[in-house]
């Protein structure tokens, strides 16, 4: 006979295992977040508001909370955060954040992320930021996307793409 026997659980131990953010690449060019992490992470649970990014290792005096930024929602290792209009003017309107990669620090509260098991991504606290891997400056310039003008008064007003 083709039976198997079969055996039963005497003991199961959930995963309590935190993932750590390893590292992170961060493009101002793109307005991307690439983020690495040590196990398989549900992309699903990324809570932007969550995210600071600062610009220095130990002081969020100069930092940006993430509020409406888009996120990818894949089960892996590796997720991005593509920065919102508002998220990304935020950023790039404080002269001394993100402006190299000796100024694009992130920092992570508890329930940034979770893992497969609902474990949240070890916290990373403002005063002991990570800084980014690889940093990309912002290549492009400003579009305008908007002008109007008033002949009476002589003036010209424009809407650019990005704070300017």
């Amino acid at each position: 006979s083709d039976c198997v026997d079969s055996l039963s659980v005497r003991t199961f131990t959930s995963d309590t295992t935190q993932a750590v953010l390893e590292k992170f690449d961060f493009s101002l060019d793109t307005g991307l977040l690439t983020l690495y992490f040590s196990e398989t992470v549900n992309g699903s649970s990324i809570a932007v508001s969550k995210f600071r990014i600062q610009s220095t290792k130990t002081s969020s005096l100069h930092s940006y909370v993430l509020t409406t930024s888009n996120h990818s929602t894949l089960f892996d290792t590796v997720q991005t955060v593509q920065f919102s209009n508002a998220d990304f003017d935020g950023i790039v309107k404080d002269f001394t954040l993100a402006i190299s990669q000796s100024s694009s620090f992130l920092s992570l509260a508890t329930g940034a992320i979770y893992d497969m098991n609902r474990n949240s991504v070890v916290q990373i606290l403002p005063t002991d930021a990570q800084q980014a891997t690889a940093y990309f400056p912002d290549l492009s310039p400003p579009r305008v996307l908007q002008f109007d003008f008033t002949l009476d008064v002589g003036k010209i007003f424009l809407l650019f793409s990005e704070t300017t």
